[in-house]
């Protein structure tokens, strides 16, 4: 499934706000019975430039759009993004 990046520029933001943001969008229950869920994955936090960036798994941009604007997640935009780590694991297709 594609993984997405979705940038907020939220001045102020606090770790209890970033994890309240990244649990109500990610949550497992957005799924329908033809679609899978928007996945949490994990956020990247930079409060001294009020950004935060949050990672999520989900079948589509649209389907994410869907789920942060339902949870008024204040982002600035969704991107479509590939994890490459260290340890050898990727999200390269």
């Amino acid at each position: 499934m594609p993984t997405f990046i979705v940038e907020c520029y939220w001045p102020g933001i606090t770790h209890a706000q970033a994890k309240h943001a990244l649990c109500s969008t990610g949550r497992t229950d957005n799924a329908t019975t033809t679609r899978a869920p928007t996945k949490a994955l994990g956020c990247i936090l930079v409060p001294s430039d009020g950004m935060a960036i949050f990672l999520f798994e989900s079948p589509s941009s649209a389907e994410l759009l869907e789920a942060a604007r339902k949870t008024e997640l204040p982002f600035d935009r969704i991107v479509e993004s590939h994890a490459i780590m260290l340890s050898g694991t990727s999200s390269e297709r």
